[in-house]
């Protein structure tokens, strides 16, 4: 970490000059430190959680105990709870605002964003998670998996809520990240995303959340 921050610090002024860059000193060194630390940061993370995710029974006797049910694996219920919600959230999110719109939720953040938005990335999430519950609720193991945990429709209902939540606190702080930088995108390998960060924000948000959910709360 120091020899990152010693590096953008000797850098910066060069860099400044080269690209007769317009801003302050200080969103330079922002800007220059997303570009090339979180470029391989923030991937290695998701795919540590990823990982993480995928073994959490060995974090929980409880949800050990569960992944002893034939056929039932708990870290993919746990992946899949991770990526159905962030990514239902983000669909949802996006078209419920651009058809809808109506007064934004932080202008001064994201200009974009709107609370029709908002409010559809949770509706979008709580559907997910409500259709994935009943379809796997099939499975007799999972059902008594789940009776055993004591989870019900509400307690699904709220953990797509607030996992909605999360994923949109991921968007709003890599936003807010761009601002101070006085950038408009993280990124140019994926044109018209914003970045690639801007795909993995709400995932590294929910999964503290997922995590939470079923290793603590469980």
């Amino acid at each position: 970490v120091y020899a990152l921050l010693w590096m953008f610090k000797a850098r910066t002024k060069v860099l400044m000059e080269i690209e007769n860059y317009q801003g302050t000193k200080a969103s330079f060194c922002l800007s220059s430190a997303m570009s090339t630390a979180f470029g391989f940061v923030v991937p290695a993370f998701l795919l540590l959680i990823a990982v993480l995710l995928n073994h959490i029974e060995v974090f929980s006797s409880s949800l050990t105990s569960l992944s002893l049910f034939e056929g039932l694996d708990i870290g993919l219920i746990v992946l899949v709870a991770w990526l159905g919600t962030t990514i239902f959230s983000d669909i949802c999110a996006f078209y419920v605002g651009s058809l809808i719109g109506g007064k934004k939720l932080c202008p001064k953040i994201s200009p974009n964003k709107t609370i029709s938005g908002a409010i559809g990335g949770i509706l979008g999430s709580i559907i997910f998670s409500v259709l994935a519950y009943l379809i796997m609720s099939t499975n007799y193991d999972f059902a008594t998996a789940m009776q055993t945990l004591g989870v019900n429709y509400f307690v699904i209902v709220i953990f797509a809520i607030v996992a909605s939540l999360f994923t949109q606190m991921g968007d709003l702080f890599i936003s807010l990240l761009k601002r101070r930088a006085s950038v408009k995108d993280s990124g140019s390998l994926l044109p018209g995303h914003g970045g690639v960060m801007d795909r993995c924000d709400g995932l590294c948000f929910n999964a503290v959340w997922v995590l939470i959910f079923f290793v603590i709360l469980l």
